[in-house]
């Protein structure tokens, strides 16, 4: 006889898949797509999705840091920099080089052999299992700042206090 427990935990784990399976999907379609679309303003919102389904599935592991700064950086930062980059330049789309179908081919059989190559070691890899460890990751994270990596995390921002002025000289001299 099964109890209630056991139904819930049974539920949780069908919709954990579910939702790890969707995520990877939208994943791999997006970014799929994002290579084979010809306009670049759709292949970069393509972009932004498959940034937004990887911040879901680090959501879905229980790395809530790494999904917000998934989003923070990369779905928010650097695709709406490519996206303004991408509409305030007015070049016109130079015509795509036809180089026959031989190529195609070879590209393909590359492709096909890497993708065989990453199976298989995928196939043979010894994947260790362990019970995951519950911790508090932006308090980890912020402590090994501030602890063992002070002066790489110092050096960071003052490269970045470096571009900024950089850029804020270099914006000042064109207007």
């Amino acid at each position: 006889m099964e109890t209630a427990a056991a139904h819930t935990t049974t539920y949780a784990v069908l919709l954990q898949n579910l939702a790890f399976y969707t995520l990877a999907s939208f994943s791999v379609l997006s970014a799929a797509g994002m290579l084979l679309v010809r306009n670049l303003i759709h292949s970069a919102y393509l972009l932004v999705l498959t940034f937004l389904s990887v911040a879901g599935t680090f959501f879905l592991l229980n790395a809530e840091f790494l999904g917000v700064a998934q989003i923070l950086i990369y779905a928010s930062a650097v695709a709406i920099m490519m996206i303004f980059g991408l509409m305030l330049t007015n070049k016109p789309a130079a015509p795509m080089p036809n180089h026959g179908i031989l190529f195609r081919y070879i590209a393909m059989a590359i492709g096909i052999g890497i993708f065989s190559y990453a199976c298989r070691l995928a196939l043979i890899a010894p994947w260790v299992t362990s019970t995951p460890v519950l911790v508090d990751t932006p308090v980890v994270i912020g402590r090994a700042f501030f602890n063992e990596f002070l002066l790489p995390f110092e050096v960071a921002a003052v490269l970045l206090l470096m571009a900024l002025v950089g850029a804020l000289s270099v914006a000042r001299k064109e207007a």
